[in-house]
């Protein structure tokens, strides 16, 4: 059973995550939370922006595109501190799913959902 219900905020879209917070809050039986930006928070942050790097879609044909050069890690750690600057990147959905997967920030287990709201110009990507 689900106890905690973790939504983070995202400084680059318009989706209001109070509110989000209080609509689960009426269907869900668990403690709802609201927190700062999941990319400031995750663990292994600089295996993150590796992974992210890695993640990126350069060729659509070609699903090796993936570029770890320095320069690119570097973008994909600076990134999260500035997102409004940061964009106009495809991502391959899969692999940035399973880069979070590996590192959820703070608690893990079954009993504890986090849960970025992801709308417009966040990450987001398709498989």
């Amino acid at each position: 059973m689900v106890e905690t219900v973790a939504l983070y905020r995202v400084p680059t879209t318009p989706a209001d995550a109070d509110a989000i917070a209080d609509w689960l809050r009426d269907r869900v039986d668990a403690e709802v939370q609201v927190r700062d930006r999941l990319l400031g928070s995750v663990d292994g942050a600089d295996a993150l922006a590796e992974a992210l790097a890695a993640a990126r879609v350069t060729d659509p044909y070609d699903r090796g595109t993936g570029n770890i050069v320095v320069g690119v890690v570097r973008y994909e750690e600076r990134a999260p501190s500035a997102p409004e600057r940061a964009g106009g990147i495809v991502y391959d959905g899969r692999a940035v799913q399973r880069a979070l997967n590996a590192r959820p920030p703070g608690r893990r287990g079954l009993d504890h959902i986090h849960l970025p709201p992801v709308a417009s110009s966040g990450l987001a990507g398709a498989s």
